[in-house]
C-alpha cells in the first residue's frame, strides 16, 4: 500500500504520520506508524482509515496508576474474559510475560489473538516479553526449554507484530514513575543465568533503584 499513513489528532491540530511496511511472515501486510513527540498526560486520537482510537499518555511525574499482568493467554477461554476484566478494571497498562497467542507457527492464530485484544490494546499499551511459545514452534524435534535455540520463523512472527522499545526482545520503559524491565531468556542461545541478560538486568535494576518502584516482566 503506497502512501500508507494514520492521522493523529493533537492539541495543535491533526498530524499525518507515515506508516511503514514491516516485513515478516504475517497473513496479509503489517504496517507500523510511530507516534513521536507526544506530550505527557495528554489525550490523543489516532485515525486508521475510517476507524478512530483514543488514548492518553502517562504523566511525566510519579502518579498512581493501574496495570494488569498476565501470561499464557492464548485465544481460547478464558482469554476473552481476561480482556473484559482488564477493561472493567480500568487498567492504564498491560504486561504480558510470554506465551501470548499459542500460535504454534500458525499466523492465523496471531490474527485471531489481535482481534481478541483490540478493544483494549487499541487504547492502552500492551507490553510483551518473549515466551517459549514465541521462540519455538509446536512439533519441533527438540523443545525450546531443552535446547534454548530460537526458531527464526516464530520469532519473526513476534517481532513483526509488536512495536516495542530497543531491539524488541529485551527492553525497559518508564510509566508514571515506575521502571519496567522485560528480559529475554531465549534469544542468542543464552539463558538468564548467563552473561547478556544478567548484565542488562543489573544495569536496569541500578537505574530502577534510583526511582520509585520496579516491576520485573520475565521472559
Amino acid at each position: 500500500l503506497t502512501g500508507a499513513a494514520v492521522t493523529l489528532d493533537t492539541p495543535g491540530g491533526p498530524k499525518v504520520v507515515p506508516a511503514e511496511l514491516v516485513p515478516g511472515p504475517s497473513v496479509g501486510f503489517a504496517y507500523e506508524a510511530k507516534l513521536a513527540g507526544l506530550e505527557p498526560g495528554t489525550n490523543y486520537t489516532v485515525h486508521v482509515q475510517d476507524r478512530a482510537f483514543a488514548f492518553r499518555t502517562p504523566p511525566a511525574t510519579p502518579a498512581a496508576f493501574t496495570f494488569a499482568a498476565l501470561g499464557d493467554m492464548g485465544v481460547e477461554a478464558p482469554a476473552p474474559a481476561s480482556v473484559k476484566a482488564i477493561q472493567d478494571a480500568g487498567a492504564d497498562l498491560v504486561l504480558i510475560s510470554g506465551d501470548i497467542s499459542y500460535a504454534g507457527g500458525d499466523p492465523t492464530v496471531w490474527k485471531q489473538w489481535f482481534a481478541l485484544v483490540e478493544p483494549s490494546a487499541a487504547t492502552i499499551p500492551w507490553m510483551t516479553a518473549l515466551g517459549n511459545h514465541e521462540a519455538d514452534v509446536e512439533g519441533a524435534q527438540e523443545p525450546i526449554l531443552s535446547t534454548n535455540v530460537v526458531d527464526p520463523t516464530e520469532q519473526a512472527f513476534y517481532k513483526q507484530r509488536f512495536g516495542l522499545p530497543g531491539n524488541e526482545l529485551w527492553y525497559s520503559f518508564d510509566w508514571a514513575g515506575a521502571h519496567f524491565v522485560a528480559l529475554d531468556t531465549f534469544s542468542g542461545a543464552i539463558r538468564l543465568a548467563e552473561s547478556l541478560d544478567v548484565r542488562l538486568a543489573a544495569e536496569e535494576i541500578l537505574i530502577a533503584l534510583e526511582r520509585t518502584r520496579i516491576v520485573r516482566l520475565p521472559g
